[in-house]
């Protein structure tokens, strides 16, 4: 099965949306818990998706550290079921570098050019585009420019 990043990043969207934190009177924090089963058949990510694609993308979400569980089942080298309790500081900063749609289409057209990119090679990408439009916008859009112009031919 191949990893689709646009799943990847609606995933990561859904999840920021969904998990929420509260202090309660006591002061101590609750969180709610997300499970795999009903990400995966959550009904507007299967408008989009397909409930195999949204699973398996999860799986490679927890196994590259972008999301944290708990109670993992494993069989046969394969996670079965997990529950989802947050998304660790590297899938934020991945979902902060993604969040513009700007940064996210250049990102996925530079990757294009490419092949076939990791998950890790995209949130590089998306990350040094999104510092360079902070720094330098001119450049920024000069390089966005040329991958369009480039995608186009």
């Amino acid at each position: 099965m191949q990893l689709n990043p646009d799943v990847a990043r609606d995933v990561l969207l859904f999840l920021e949306k969904e998990l929420k934190y509260e202090i309660n009177e006591g002061g101590s924090i609750k969180h709610n818990e997300i499970t795999l089963y009903q990400v995966s058949n959550d009904s507007k990510l299967c408008k989009k998706h397909q409930s195999n694609d949204i699973a398996y993308t999860i799986t490679q979400l927890i196994e590259d550290e972008y999301v944290s569980t708990i109670r993992v089942n494993v069989k046969n080298g394969v996670i079965e079921s997990a529950i989802i309790v947050d998304i660790t500081p590297k899938g934020h900063e991945f979902l902060d570098n993604i969040h513009s749609d700007t940064i996210w289409n250049a990102t996925k057209k530079r990757a294009k050019v490419i092949g076939k990119v990791s998950l890790s090679a995209l949130a590089q990408g998306a990350k040094f585009l999104t510092d360079l439009w902070m720094s330098n916008p001119d450049k920024f859009n000069e390089i966005v420019s040329q991958v369009h112009n480039f995608m186009q031919q």
